[in-house]
């Protein structure tokens, strides 16, 4: 800081600011260090982020496997199916006959 006698002005530098002169004065740490502990910070976010984008991706493919199962157990049933003679929609099949897993992808 430095005082104009003529005007009593107070002007101000520092690199790369007067704030983070003052700043580093009055905390005791560098602007580095708050520097790095905010790219930490960033760095523990993205790294959290890609988690979940692989968590989500790998319960994405289970769920396109269970699809597959499903479009190809109606394709059998509507195709061929085993209780209603031959051919024929799925839901028009008898209940009676069928199994607890059959009556839950019934449902």
């Amino acid at each position: 800081m430095v005082q104009s006698l003529k005007r009593q002005r107070l002007f101000t530098f520092g690199h790369p600011s007067a704030d983070a002169v003052i700043d580093r004065y009055l905390t005791g740490k560098s602007e580095e260090e708050g520097v790095k502990s905010a790219g930490d910070d960033q760095l523990n976010y993205v790294q959290q982020s890609n988690e979940y984008y692989s968590q989500i991706c790998r319960e994405l493919e289970a769920e396109k496997k269970v699809k597959e199962e499903i479009v190809i157990d109606e394709s059998k049933m509507v195709n061929g199916g085993s209780n209603n003679g031959g051919g024929g929609f799925w839901w028009n099949e008898s209940t009676d006959d069928m199994g607890i897993e059959e009556l839950e992808k019934f449902m």
